[in-house]
């Protein structure tokens, strides 16, 4: 596939897809052939959703776009270099795989929360991400979708304060992003963020930042007892990302931030690898 297209489904992107991983991790069915098939499938087909979404997002606001300083070069189509027709073939495409993983899966509930996750995405470009503060919930939802999704898929339930810990970060990540936005571009990239102080930004990131890891820290201890070894870990990977938003003046996009910081890949590979060692069966303290 060429780098052109890959840009227009935004594959880098897909990063926050791998929230639909988590339930698996944490319900210690990682070992298992037939739920690691499943969550794998729902990954799939939350990637496919979220790349029509992007090639939507980007068909609507095409003439916007061209006379972006950025994304007139960046954004294919504002670019010209895959044309209208190009576009609808790829929804299609995109479309059919996203049927076929659905069907494979034969799970109604996560077929719901796959529609519920278009059309959430749908209402939010057309409408609500111009409504500060919910336009920030809305994104953090999406975050949630994808981890009810890899529960449903391997039908497991989700911790009440699992749901609290990803909302946290989801948040998080979010306002970070806004902020970031805020300062570099002002309101030229985002009609919303005239709506928002850098105070009042500053002070969800804070707040957020520590409901993730409370939430996170009361979590793990009600997985298994080792769990709270990670702790230190999950501290390191807010801390360094913090970081790296204020000295480096990075943030507005989480995934090239995350992908390109060493340390960062390397916290977050350590975090997945003790998660897994100490949620292994034999593994007792």
């Amino acid at each position: 596939m060429s780098n052109r297209f890959l840009r227009l489904i935004r594959v880098k992107q897909w990063i926050k897809n791998f929230f639909v991983f988590a339930p698996i991790i944490f319900s210690q069915k990682f070992m298992e052939i037939t739920s690691v098939k499943l969550a794998f499938l729902a990954f799939l087909a939350f990637c496919c959703s979220s790349a029509i979404i992007y090639v939507i997002n980007d068909l609507v606001d095409i003439e916007k776009d061209k006379h972006h300083p950025s994304k007139s070069k960046i954004r294919p189509l504002a670019s010209g270099e895959i044309s209208l027709k190009e576009a609808y073939f790829a929804i299609f495409l995109l479309s059919a795989a996203l049927a076929a993983f659905l069907i494979y899966l034969s799970n109604n509930r996560v077929v719901i929360l796959i529609l519920s996750y278009i059309g959430l995405n749908i209402a939010y470009s057309s409408l609500l991400k111009m409504q500060p503060v919910i336009e920030l919930f809305v994104v953090a939802f999406g975050f949630l979708l994808r981890v009810y999704a890899g529960a449903f898929a391997i039908d497991v339930p989700v911790s009440p304060w699992m749901t609290m810990t990803v909302l946290s970060i989801a948040l998080y990540l979010v306002t970070i992003k806004r902020r970031q936005e805020q300062l570099l571009h002002s309101a030229q990239i985002r009609g919303v963020l005239k709506e928002y102080s850098e105070q009042i930004l500053s002070h969800y990131i804070h707040i957020s930042a520590t409901s993730a890891l409370t939430f996170y820290s009361v979590f793990v201890t009600t997985v298994k007892s080792p769990m709270i070894f990670t702790v230190p870990v999950a501290f390191w990977i807010v801390f360094r990302y913090w970081f790296t938003v204020e000295q480096q003046k990075k943030g507005e996009s989480p995934e090239e931030l995350i992908l390109g910081d060493p340390q960062l890949i390397t916290a977050l590979l350590l975090w997945v690898l003790m998660s897994i060692a100490f949620l292994l069966p034999e593994f007792v303290i």
